[in-house]
């Protein structure tokens, strides 16, 4: 299963232990349950916006070590180029990533405008808990 993780899911990683921290570090890096797509693009905006919204909250090592993991864990494509389902830009790449990677899910938080699409070619846009129930089978 090919699973892109918009950025607010990543950034809800590392500032809590909670589901988002469950899904990308327990199930996505330790038991490798699903293959993460993204691309340099996404990590520089998850470096972006951690520096800007987020100073001193946490150290450059906690957010290097997480972002080297996180590159090393995933699957880096280049998202397709012209994709304009969303008003955010940000969010089109995050689309555009799923579309070249051909992902079965694109899991976000964004209520405003990812969620409301539900799909994008043949990729599910859903919610936290949602994929979470989706990973039950491996809960060991």
């Amino acid at each position: 299963m090919k699973v892109v993780l918009d950025t607010n899911v990543l950034i809800a990683a590392l500032l809590t232990k909670g589901k988002a921290y469950r899904l990308v570090l327990h199930f996505g890096l330790e038991k490798e349950a699903f293959d993460i797509l993204s691309s340099k693009e996404q990590v520089a905006e998850l470096k972006r916006v951690l520096r800007e919204k987020f100073p001193g909250v946490l150290s450059r090592a906690e957010v290097g070590t997480f972002i080297n993991r996180f590159r090393e864990a995933a699957l880096m494509v280049k998202p397709q180029p012209g994709v304009k389902h969303s008003p955010d830009p940000d969010d089109n790449i995050i689309l555009g990533i799923a579309l070249a990677g051909e992902a079965d899910y694109l899991v976000t938080g964004d209520k405003d405008d990812l969620l409301k699409l539900k799909k994008v070619a043949g990729t599910r846009i859903i919610g936290l808990s949602s994929f979470l129930k989706l990973l039950s089978p491996y809960k060991r």
